[in-house]
């Protein structure tokens, strides 16, 4: 069942194909991406980041493979497959990556 539907403006904001958000599950990370000094392959997006309280470092990081969307919005589905199953799934709508 659909819980929430949410519809991104991702005009110009980086897109970091290849990474999830630790905290919320979101894949790709559009915007900014804070990576874990800590512990590898530990990643953040900019909502959870603001959010997190823990004791890890984080650093804003971005990769030569990071690039600016070409399109202008894409959708963000929150579903609940169970009482203990959360998903969140990132629909590209409009070639986003401009592949």
């Amino acid at each position: 069942a659909v819980m929430e539907v949410e519809v991104q403006n991702i005009n110009g904001f980086k897109v970091h194909a290849s990474h999830t958000c630790d905290g919320c599950n979101v894949s790709p990370i559009v915007g900014k991406r804070f990576k874990s000094s800590d512990t590898a392959n530990f990643d953040l997006c900019s909502k959870c980041f603001a959010a997190y309280d823990g004791d890890e470092l984080f650093e804003e990081t971005l990769l030569a493979r990071d690039r600016k969307s070409t399109k202008d919005y894409v959708l963000k589905i929150k579903t609940n497959d169970g009482p203990e199953s959360t998903q969140i799934r990132r629909i590209n709508v409009a070639d986003v990556w401009g592949e």
